[in-house]
């Protein structure tokens, strides 16, 4: 096609020229010829290089597209696949070992005061994270992690016991806060972080929550489960994949799978950024703490920012905020009187948190809840170093 219009115009305008207007059209052309065009027997017209280098930039971004488009494709089949791995394991894990039967129920409890429900924040344990120099106290990996769970559980139920001599406590509400695993491909060098895939990474979060649970109906008459997912259960970078698509996700239905047998136990699925939690008329919220975003160390500010907005936003009234992800240690009041309770990590050994200046001690949390009063009671900071 440009070579005809070419030679239409060379057909059209060549009789006319005069040797004087030929002239004065070659100079014309001669100046014009830096800016990509040619003269043709007098006629000005785009180079036939730049139509041919537009078409090859063309063709590249297209080759590019679909390269992309092949990726993306290949990665959803990969999470796709790992989730039906991660099924798969555990319907056979189950077919061999079987579901674990009933807890027995605990004897009477002593104690003739109001009862009370004790209310465990677990959060950010990084399963499969590696940090820290093996053998310091710093040093952090999947069996420190697991280890410093069961002190928790264990801390939870010597508490409970000295509490039980002034007052019942029938149940515990167990808040399960994300980043319970800690990914492979979360930030650039991740994979080098960690000492697991993230397919053993889900097996055994979803194996310690399990046992957490059992192990707290053999002194509880009731137990309930809340969860939130966390960032680092994310699949692929952030925004490739909706946000319920999440390996937290994947570790709460395996526990809950393996805990059906359990008829003391609640523990409903939740695959929304917060969880509201009711014990009598006391009613908290449970948020995994990303939503909040900081540069540079805990945004304390802005914690109280969006705790003041939830507070007015969510269409119901709450008194407590429990959140992590910071792995620090915070308790702040908000302006109507609620308040902000975060949580650190089980981990320890962060570079980078040091290097911002925001490592925090390891903890997980206790607290007591008044159901009548509707009020904390206690808090009591389960420290881990």
């Amino acid at each position: 096609m440009l070579t005809q219009r070419i030679w239409s115009q060379h057909w059209q305008i060549r009789p006319s020229l005069t040797p004087r207007s030929r002239a004065r059209s070659t100079s014309a052309a001669t100046t014009c010829t830096t800016s990509g065009w040619l003269l043709t027997e007098g006629v000005n017209v785009p180079a036939l290089a730049d139509d041919i280098d537009d078409q090859r930039r063309l063709e590249e971004l297209e080759r590019t597209c679909r390269r992309l488009q092949r990726q993306l494709a290949q990665a959803k089949a990969k999470s796709a696949e790992l989730v039906e791995a991660v099924m798969e394991g555990a319907k056979e894990a189950s077919l061999i070992t079987g579901l674990p039967k009933p807890v027995p129920r605990p004897k009477a409890q002593a104690g003739k005061g109001d009862p009370e429900w004790a209310v465990v924040h677990f959060s950010d344990w990084q399963m499969g994270k590696v940090a820290g120099a093996k053998g310091s106290r710093d040093y952090y990996d999947m069996e420190v992690c697991a280890t410093r769970v069961r002190y928790v559980v264990e801390r939870v139920r010597r508490i409970t016991a000295i509490q039980r001599k002034d007052h019942p406590v029938p149940g515990c509400q167990v808040l399960f806060g994300g980043d319970m695993v800690e990914g492979v491909n979360i930030y650039p060098g991740n994979a080098h972080e960690v000492d697991s895939t993230t397919y053993e990474q889900i097996m055994a979060a979803s194996k310690l929550m399990a046992e957490v649970v059992l192990t707290l109906l053999q002194d509880f008459d009731e137990v309930r489960v809340a969860s939130v997912h966390g960032n680092h259960g994310r699949f692929g970078r952030r925004g490739d994949y909706p946000r319920e698509d999440n390996a937290d996700h994947i570790a709460y239905a395996l526990a809950r799978a393996q805990l059906t047998q359990q008829e003391r136990l609640t523990w409903n699925e939740n695959l929304h950024w917060f969880e509201r939690v009711d014990i009598g008329n006391w009613t908290a919220v449970l948020v995994h703490g990303d939503q909040i975003k900081g540069w540079s160390g805990t945004p304390l500010a802005g914690l109280l920012r969006r705790g003041s907005a939830w507070a007015t936003s969510m269409g119901f009234e709450w008194s407590d905020l429990f959140l992590g992800h910071y792995h620090q240690r915070a308790i702040m009041t908000l302006g109507n009187g609620a308040a902000v309770r975060m949580v650190a990590s089980t981990e320890t050994g962060n570079e980078y948190a040091a290097e911002l200046g925001a490592r925090g001690r390891p903890m997980q949390a206790l607290v007591y809840v008044h159901g009548e009063r509707g009020r904390v009671t206690g808090e009591y900071p389960i420290w881990l170093d």
